[in-house]
């Protein structure tokens, strides 16, 4: 068993409804990238875990705008983590499916929110980060370029790796 994980945070119907406020626009390079990123780390037999918001009440990450895009490269192993909150810790098992786990590799969306709040969390509980920048997306590429920064000055031991460099292609 392998001590890396990879979590996919976010990647929802939400983002991609032109109507959200949360619309990012079309995900189609997003989604290539990281379903060649899942293949990769399933050829590492990396522990793969989704995470998904669902609200409890409203419109947005509610129905059919809370499931994960079905263009992803999922599988029934995979887990998938239920969240309430912005937090991807708070209330959820994932603490428990991160059991005997060292390295995190994250990607996902928005990455000044959810993305940003998992690894400020997982940072706080000691995991060695590795971000995947090209495999994020927030709503701008200024608010995305500023918090990759943000989490590069003030938590130097983050590494920030595009998918090309990381699985070598």
């Amino acid at each position: 068993m392998t001590d890396t994980a990879l979590i996919l945070v976010d990647f929802q119907v939400e983002y991609t409804t032109k109507l959200s406020d949360y619309y990012i626009g079309n995900p189609d390079k997003l989604i290539e990238r990281v379903n060649k990123l899942l293949e990769w780390a399933r050829g590492k037999s990396y522990k793969i875990i989704f995470i998904q918001h669902v609200e409890k009440s409203g419109e947005e990450f509610t129905g059919k705008n809370a499931e994960i895009w079905s263009k992803l490269d999922k599988n029934g192993l995979d887990p998938i983590i239920k969240k309430h909150h912005i937090s991807s810790f708070y209330q959820t098992n994932l603490e428990k499916e991160l059991m005997g786990i060292k390295h995190l590799l994250v990607c996902g969306l928005l990455t000044n929110l959810c993305v940003r709040m998992l690894v400020e969390e997982a940072y706080d509980r000691e995991f060695e980060i590795t971000i995947v920048p090209d495999c994020c997306a927030a709503l701008t590429e200024d608010v995305q370029d500023f918090t990759l920064e943000d989490l590069r000055i003030t938590r130097e031991e983050i590494k920030l790796v595009n998918s090309s460099k990381l699985i070598g292609t």
